[in-house]
C-alpha cells in the first residue's frame, strides 16, 4: 500500500489536486486496502518505512488518537468511581492546607 501511495503522490501533485484532496484520497485508499497490519512487528515495520513527511503526519495523528483514548479511559474511570478515593484524599489535603499553589 505504501508503495502504491508513493507512486500515486507525484501524479496527484502534478495534476494540481490539493494536498487536502490527496490526503482524503489516501485515507480512502488505505481504508479500501486489502493489506492489513496483523501485529505490532508489522506496524513497526510500516512506520519505519514512512517518509519524513508521512512520519510527521503520523505523529500528529497518533498524538491526537492517544489523547482521545486517554480521555475516554479517564472519563470511564471517573464514572465508574475508580478515582473517588483519590479525589477525596486530594480534597481533604486541600482543606487541611497540605497543598501549594503551582
Amino acid at each position: 500500500m505504501l508503495v502504491f501511495l508513493a507512486q500515486l503522490k507525484p501524479f496527484i501533485l502534478n495534476n494540481k489536486l490539493s494536498r487536502t484532496s490527496f490526503n482524503a484520497y489516501r485515507v480512502n485508499a488505505i481504508k479500501k486496502s486489502e493489506m492489513a497490519i496483523q501485529n505490532l512487528d508489522e506496524l513497526e515495520k510500516a512506520v519505519r518505512q514512512l517518509s519524513d513527511e508521512d512520519l510527521a503526519q503520523f505523529r500528529v495523528w497518533f498524538a491526537e488518537f492517544d489523547a482521545e483514548a486517554w480521555d475516554k479511559q479517564f472519563e470511564a474511570d471517573i464514572f465508574s468511581g475508580r478515582l473517588d478515593t483519590l479525589a477525596e484524599k486530594a480534597l481533604k489535603d486541600l482543606r487541611q492546607g497540605n497543598c501549594k499553589d503551582l
